[in-house]
């Protein structure tokens, strides 16, 4: 069997990434943690990112980075990438996501949000839905504003070994696994956290639609590096007769 690397998977909140967890558990050979602490959401971009300095600078000044990790192969949950910058920057480590269309992503947070509110809630969440805010109020408001580009900051695109796309992801998850875990024959993995009233879509009123493309410009820009990535992939396949 070929060797497995180091793991380091971003959550994106709405983006397939509880199901994809699922998988992970059931795959990786080896220690997998789960770092969703950090609430990325609850803070600015920049106080996420001075965080995430913050850590690494504690973690390479006292050695502990390497080894707290020492027997991990997976690390997945809600942080930016960034946190991880020098493991990631190591021979042994892949850095890997999934995507999924920003305002299809914003239209399932909002109803995610609204069927699952309680005491513990984040800060956000609980002003979203204390003041009732509507979905084009959440979809418009700053906090929510390129939720990806938030995650990613501070490292290249390219420092990503696989972006995954939902709307693709039984096909991505076979590329996944037999890329990046040696498998080779992927099983389906059940769903988690659908949505199960969703409306055929989010917005259809085409106004609304493109100003809320130019609001999440940022966001788009990494969705399209990603989908660009996937024809690449596509068309490096060998061709089955």
């Amino acid at each position: 069997m070929k060797f497995q690397p180091l793991i380091i998977s971003v959550h994106m909140p709405k983006a397939g990434g509880s199901t994809f967890r699922e998988f992970l558990k059931s795959h990786v050979m080896g220690k997998m943690v789960g770092d969703y602490l950090d609430i990325p959401l609850t803070y600015s971009a920049s106080k996420n990112l001075e965080k995430a300095k913050v850590y690494t600078k504690d973690m390479r000044l006292t050695q502990k980075l390497s080894l707290r990790y020492h027997n991990v192969k997976c690390i997945h949950g809600h942080f930016i990438a960034y946190k991880y910058v020098h493991l990631i920057r190591s021979n042994n480590t892949v850095l890997i996501t999934w995507l999924r269309d920003p305002i299809e992503r914003l239209g399932s947070h909002y109803y995610y949000w609204k069927r699952n509110y309680s005491k513990d809630a984040s800060p956000l969440h609980k002003e979203m839905v204390e003041n009732n805010w509507s979905l084009e109020e959440f979809c418009f408001s700053d906090q929510m504003r390129n939720i990806y580009t938030r995650f990613t900051q501070g490292l290249r695109l390219k420092d990503f070994s696989f972006i995954g796309l939902t709307e693709y992801y039984v096909e991505d998850l076979a590329y996944f696994g037999k890329h990046f875990l040696n498998l080779d024959l992927v099983h389906p993995v059940s769903k988690k956290n659908v949505n199960p009233y969703r409306p055929p879509a989010y917005f259809v009123d085409k106004g609304v639609i493109s100003s809320l493309r130019e609001f999440h410009k940022a966001d788009y820009d990494i969705y399209n590096y990603a989908l660009r990535q996937r024809d690449i992939r596509l068309s490096n396949r060998p061709t089955i007769l």
